[in-house]
């Protein structure tokens, strides 16, 4: 009997309005040239932006573009796309539907919007945090004639022990460096001719060769730690999203701006036709907009917009009474701060994470009150050396949970290997593979620069769990703004580890440590997981995404540190960011100094708490599989995050009250429709965050406070 032949049927050919089907057509343009002649060009083009408007505005603006785990470039490209780009694809097509029945060119398609954001998104925080606002600075730092002095100690206590080949040692070189090249500027009124002119001397000015040895030596450490990331993002994301069911919020909220589906007719997506997402977007947008003509003097009067309490103004309030032992505590410290991006994504989160956040912040705020009335008043913790009590039992509760989440993920991917053909096998064990070949590559490294191997894999091994904890951090509760409290430096003082490694090799791991791993704000781990989880939503082609990710990751690296070196020597390195080009350098060179004058003893009150805190993650992990409402671990082991959870507990308490009531008044209908206009609030203030500091970068004006997400007081 001869097979019936079938015809492959177009889904957007069902739609009931026929004026709308060209605009879904599949164009003229086969997948794999649109992909490599419009999205991986489009990806590059926005990521060479975001480098240098990033760079520019932080060293001349003092504005922290890039200062969180939300792009805010990234949000900008996919606004445009959906308002302005899309629908004019559409009304081209339809008004040449005549003249080409198939259409011009179809519409961007989720998943090619996605691509796009998600390369914005990984690059983002090469620019600053992320790398070239932490390696540059740091290259010229140890040998700088006017910070290494007799007095620090730097020549004799930690530059003998340094591998030279990382560093800019001539010191003439490292003046220039800090100076800036002797071209003659030109005047203001200068043509735009002259102005080239004056940018090609500079580059020609530059000595280029003398950094090729030490950015080459640095970048396989580099491109060793976000392979790492990488593999680490495909061991858990099967487990983290088909078991666990986490909603990564930070990879829902892009998607939630999108149509619905490739085949919806509508010109615009859903959110952007309600009102409610646009009475939330405006809402945000001329409060900041407000503070930011405040803070550029403008308008004067009332001042600006507070947001919330701030930590001064609260422990002023508490002085002299019972809760007065607030003033000691710094970190984190007691306030009642709030902002819109951080109450939208509360509310997308399950009420139960939500919930996590708050109650143990204010669990941690009441036990170190209580130690404050027990006599204790130093409660340092930072994100290098020291934890107090609540930062320390948050440590070993999140080293304990890594690990356990890394084992698990390691096990399902064993089970599913189990039942697959061969090929499938070999899929399946590629991140294992990679994971460990990039652990043997760093491990190599770090012995080459004197470090043995059994303490470069001890060293591994914490990152790797701190790393992983950081991204359940993030996909879980999404926490955009991280500061690590805890690390292999921490686990080195407290548990005394000085007696069995020489300080002499800590001291130069600390500043190899700095460059990716010390001030996390734009931490990479999270982004490659929640790009790795788009493209699972959106079913993204794998080949075209991970290629468009990875291309413009390494030419981002190139053109950031390129950058940042070239804007240095133009100005001089001394007018750039004062935290990176100054402070921050200068303060991990004297803390390496001081790791290798100290043999740390084992503290056992920070062992104690650590294994607490372990204990009770533990715990708390196997009571929630009997009792449902027992609160999630998530917001005790938050408290390694001391400096931003202050800021952000409260956020996530208006978000998890807002939840709570429209769930409970409402149902599901009324909060689809709600989290509408937390929608718009969270679009609307990163809009600002873009647009203010773009503008005050091009028209010349300061706004003080600086219109971005870094926000630590209200």
């Amino acid at each position: 009997m001869a097979e019936t032949s079938y015809r492959r049927i177009e889904l957007g050919a069902l739609t009931s309005d026929p004026e709308a089907a060209p605009n879904v057509s599949t164009g003229r343009i086969a997948p794999r040239l649109r992909w490599l002649f419009i999205i991986l060009p489009l990806a590059l083009l926005f990521c060479l932006m975001q480098a240098v408007v990033v760079i520019l505005a932080e060293n001349l603006k003092t504005s922290a573009m890039s200062s969180t785990l939300i792009t805010v470039i990234g949000f900008v490209v996919l606004t445009v796309f959906v308002l302005i780009v899309n629908p004019a694809i559409q009304l081209a097509n339809l008004i040449a539907r005549h003249l080409f029945p198939r259409g011009l060119m179809n519409r961007f398609t989720r998943s090619e919007l996605i691509t796009l954001f998600a390369a914005v998104m990984v690059s983002s925080g090469v620019s600053s945090f992320g790398l070239a606002s932490m390696l540059v600075p740091l290259i010229p730092t140890p040998f700088n004639p006017e910070w290494n002095t007799e007095l620090r100690g730097w020549q004799q206590d930690i530059n003998p022990h340094l591998n030279q080949n990382l560093y800019i040692t001539d010191t003439e070189q490292i003046r220039i460096f800090r100076e800036g090249v002797h071209v003659p500027k030109p005047l203001a009124s200068a043509t735009f001719s002259e102005k080239v002119t004056y940018c090609r001397d500079v580059f020609a000015a530059i000595p280029w060769d003398i950094w090729i040895r030490p950015l080459g030596a640095w970048l396989i450490f580099i491109f060793g730690c976000y392979g790492l990331f990488y593999c680490l993002a495909f061991l858990v994301l099967n487990y983290w999203s088909q078991r666990e069911k986490m909603i990564f919020p930070l990879a829902t909220l892009p998607q939630l701006m999108l149509h619905d589906s490739d085949q919806d007719p509508h010109w615009l997506p859903r959110p952007f036709r309600h009102p409610l997402f646009w009475g939330g977007m405006l809402l945000a947008i001329g409060t900041l907009s407000y503070n930011a003509a405040w803070g550029a003097d403008w308008i004067g009067g009332l001042g600006r917009f507070r947001w919330g309490m701030g930590r001064s103004p609260f422990a002023e309030m508490v002085e002299g009474t019972m809760f007065e032992g607030f003033r000691f505590i710094q970190a984190p410290a007691m306030q009642f701060h709030f902002g819109f991006v951080a109450i939208a994504i509360a509310f997308l989160l399950p009420t139960e994470i939500s919930f996590s956040m708050w109650f143990y912040f204010l669990l941690g705020q009441f036990f170190l009150l209580g130690c404050t009335a027990l006599g204790y008043r130093d409660f340092s913790t930072d994100f290098l050396w020291n934890n107090h009590q609540v930062s320390a039992m948050a440590s070993g509760g999140m080293l304990l949970f890594s690990a356990i989440s890394l084992y698990r993920s390691i096990v399902m991917y064993a089970q599913l290997a189990r039942h697959q053909p061969l090929r499938q096998r070999i899929k399946l064990a590629l991140p294992v593979l990679g994971l460990l070949l990039c652990i043997g590559i760093l491990a190599r490294w770090l012995m080459w620069n004197g470090l043995p191997l059994h303490w470069a894999l001890l060293f591994l091994g914490v990152t790797t769990l701190v790393t992983i904890g950081v991204m359940r951090l993030v996909a879980e509760g999404g926490i955009y703004w991280v500061q690590v409290n805890t690390g292999f430096f921490h686990l080195f003082k407290i548990f005394g580890l000085g007696k069995w490694i020489s300080p002499t090799l800590i001291g130069p791991l600390l500043p190899i440590f700095s460059v990716i791993f010390l001030d996390i704000k734009t931490f990479m781990a999270p982004s490659l997981l929640h790009a790795a989880k788009m493209r699972q939503d959106t079913g993204a082609s794998r080949t075209r995404f991970h290629a468009t990710v990875v291309v413009t990751l390494v030419v981002s690296v190139a053109i950031c540190l390129a950058t940042a070196i070239y804007l240095a020597y133009m100005i001089g390195a001394q007018q750039m960011h004062s935290w990176f080009y100054v402070s921050g350098p200068t303060m991990i060179m004297d803390t390496a100094r001081a790791a290798t004058r100290t043999v740390p003893e084992i503290d056992g009150t920070g062992m104690a708490f650590y294994g607490i805190g372990a204990f009770w993650v533990g715990l708390t992990t196997l009571l929630r599989q009997f009792i449902f409402w027992f609160p999630h671990p998530i917001g005790f082991i938050m408290h390694v995050n001391p400096d931003s959870f202050g800021p952000l507990w409260f956020s996530f308490f208006i978000g998890w009250v807002c939840k709570k009531s429209v769930i409970k008044y409402g149902g599901k209908s009324t909060f689809d429709t709600a989290k509408l206009f937390f929608l718009g609030l969270l679009l609307g203030e990163i809009l600002c965050c873009f647009v203010w500091p773009l503008l005050a970068l091009v028209f010349g004006f300061s706004i003080t406070p600086a219109i971005d997400m870094n926000r630590y007081e209200a």
